[in-house]
């Protein structure tokens, strides 16, 4: 079971890498009426920053360094959860909407597990 959990880890950032990427570009050229989340410019530089990282993580071909990118991302979406309804930074630069939080408790929450029991 450790093994299909190592390997989750990488399945995950594989996926993770460039939907982010992608949802911050759309973020961009998403048509006003069609937006569920907050396409803020400032939300899409997260997103795609947070992309390459995980690209760049990916690359290294380290478990650790995998492990460790899916943790702290899922406390990032995690934290960006409770910021939202705390009303806490960086709110007035993202503008979370009710999916960005459905979004950020779901995936933070199995980042996170997946990425703890893989060890």
């Amino acid at each position: 079971m450790v093994m299909v959990l190592e390997n989750l880890n990488f399945l995950i950032l594989v996926i993770t890498a460039p939907l982010l990427v992608l949802v911050g570009i759309l973020g961009y050229i998403t048509p006003t009426g069609l937006k569920r989340i907050s396409t803020e410019p400032a939300y899409n530089i997260f997103h795609i920053v947070c992309g390459l990282c995980a690209a760049i993580v990916l690359l290294s071909n380290n478990d650790d360094a995998v492990k460790t990118y899916n943790i702290v991302y899922g406390i990032l979406n995690l934290y960006q959860f409770a910021a939202s309804f705390a009303r806490q930074f960086p709110f007035q630069y993202f503008k979370w909407t009710r999916t960005d939080n459905v979004i950020h408790l779901l995936a933070g929450s199995l980042l996170v597990a997946i990425a703890l029991l893989g060890d």
